[in-house]
């Protein structure tokens, strides 16, 4: 690989690192799901609150951010998904095994 393409692939995974981490403090966050903020428009400062339910629709998002991310962190760092590994195995095992025995 050229230098510089391994300065780029550098770069990119510690974004993707950053990223991770950045989505680890927002979900040690307690209230982050449970957390609303609304208004802000004009002069009007944002407003927040705290609500008793959580967000379903915020953990959905969470959730297909931290799929998508996976995948991302995966193609930086050349790692197959356990799907592919196990699809993979599968597909080595339905083969039929042959092969030519020698008699002397």
């Amino acid at each position: 690989m050229k230098r510089r393409e391994s300065q780029q692939l550098g770069e990119l995974q510690q974004t993707a690192k950053d990223f991770v981490g950045a989505m680890k403090r927002a979900l040690a966050d307690e209230d982050q799901f449970y957390r609303y903020v609304y208004g802000g428009k004009g002069d009007q400062p944002p407003t927040e609150v705290t609500l008793r339910k959580a967000d379903s629709k915020a953990m959905k998002e969470m959730a297909a951010t931290l799929r998508e991310m996976t995948g991302v962190v995966r193609d930086l760092y050349g790692m197959p998904a356990p799907a592919a590994e196990g699809a993979k195995k599968a597909k080595d095992e339905d083969e039929p095994q042959s092969g030519v025995i020698l008699l002397g």
